[in-house]
């Protein structure tokens, strides 16, 4: 578990996710990502490039500061099945997954 993520989902479809562990040890995800709006909750897709290469799929949704967000790791299969628009927040499953577990919640930072 991280003490704190900042996240930053730049207009250009690149993405940077600083998580920073209890200890103060910075870990560092970036890659690209590409967004479906056509469904409420939106749908996101992620390709990881660093630290390591993986595919991630989910829904997120944006009212007002506050981003609800739920992924998870598709390539390399890990078991997971992403959540999606139809089923809502909660709907990601897979080893050891309970549901509604995979859900976040974020607030933007000025």
């Amino acid at each position: 578990y991280f003490d704190h993520i900042t996240a930053d989902f730049r207009s250009n479809g690149n993405f940077t996710v600083v998580a920073t562990e209890p200890d103060g040890t910075d870990t560092t995800f970036a890659g690209t990502y590409t967004v479906d709006t056509r469904t409420t909750p939106a749908s996101i897709v992620l390709s990881q490039t660093t630290p390591s290469t993986a595919r991630s799929e989910g829904i997120y949704e944006v009212e007002g500061s506050k981003l609800t967000y739920e992924v998870v790791i598709v390539e390399p299969d890990y078991g997971y099945s992403p959540p999606t628009p139809s089923e809502g927040f909660g709907s990601s499953s897979g080893p050891q997954l309970e549901a509604g577990a995979n859900v976040q919640t974020y607030r933007r930072q000025d």
